[in-house]
């Protein structure tokens, strides 16, 4: 029998399968099939009945509040109802609900935006004025509306999506990182947001830079995965003793496997959120500069760690 003879033969026999229970296969495949469709309406359906408020968050000049504060404010937004019984989830498509947070550059004009459902809005804004009182927060409009879409040539766009190089339990440097959990002299602060807002700054007439943090109140079991993070890196600093019994033995652990363990405990004691990060640099047509698209890409440099992520 040649090759193409027993292919031919292979390929008839799995048809002939297929036919004998296509009535077994067929009514599962279209089940699972209707069941995906109808979950897909559903979220839909509910995501567009939604109704949101962008409000712009413009800061003083000055703010002598530790990060810590915001952090607060953060939590504010790990809202886990609405989906708790199997009405809520698969007939009326409920999501949990999410919370965009915004830097945008419109030529070179740097704004701090919360994108909200509007049941949300008065909780934010209490939030953010019982830590920075000298606040100010007003509703705008969409910016994103204001760009056309079209393809007439007028505007030329690119943009990115940012991921995570090692499991989700290893965290990005933080603010404790740089030490502004601390008092220290104003000329000492490290602050990691400042190369963003230069770049930002540094937007032409005709172009804009567009970052943006959507975030979620996460379902997923943060603290155990983080623990198996942490058994990991024990269990490859673990030796036999002299009774056979596998120990972990924490004098052979490095520093920088030392400093993740604690990072990881650290972090995995918030609350957590499932996060994108994407970013979109746009300007007109004649306007768009190629140079700062690696400007872009490594926006988030300064947030990275060889020991964490």
């Amino acid at each position: 029998m040649t090759f193409l003879d027993f292919f031919n033969a292979s390929f008839l026999g799995v048809l002939d399968l297929a036919y004998r229970w296509a009535w077994l296969v067929a009514p599962i495949a279209l089940g699972i099939f209707a069941w995906e469709a109808w979950i897909h309406y559903v979220n839909a359906k509910f995501l567009d009945s939604l109704e949101f408020s962008m409000l712009e968050v413009r800061l003083p000049k000055e703010i002598r509040r530790s990060p810590l504060a915001m952090e607060l404010v953060f939590n504010s937004m790990h809202q886990t109802g609405g989906t708790g019984t199997w009405v809520d989830r698969y007939w009326k498509g409920k999501l949990r609900n999410f919370f965009s947070l915004e830097i945008v550059s419109i030529e070179g004009n740097v704004h701090f935006f919360i994108r909200t459902p509007k049941s949300f809005r008065n909780m934010i804004e209490s939030y953010i004025y019982a830590q920075y009182p000298e606040t100010e927060i007003v509703e705008v409009e969409d910016y994103t509306q204001n760009v056309s879409y079209s393809k007439d040539g007028r505007y030329s766009i690119w943009g990115l999506e940012y991921k995570l190089t090692k499991p989700d339990p290893y965290p990005i440097k933080t603010y404790i990182d740089y030490g502004m959990d601390k008092n220290v002299k104003e000329e000492e602060k490290i602050d990691p947001i400042t190369p963003m807002i230069e770049l930002m700054g540094s937007m032409k007439k005709g172009e804009q830079l567009w970052f943006q943090v959507v975030i979620r109140a996460s379902t997923s079991d943060w603290k155990n995965s983080g623990k198996g993070e942490i058994d990991k890196i024990k269990k490859e600093k673990s030796e036999i003793d002299d009774k056979g019994k596998v120990k972990f033995n924490e004098q052979m652990l490095t520093k920088g496997e030392k400093d993740a363990i604690s990072a990881i405990e650290r972090n995995v004691d918030k609350l957590g959120f499932d996060v994108g990060i994407r970013t979109i640099y746009l300007a007109e047509n004649d306007k768009f500069q190629g140079a700062n698209i690696p400007s872009t890409i490594f926006i988030l440099k300064q947030y990275n760690s060889n020991n964490l992520n």
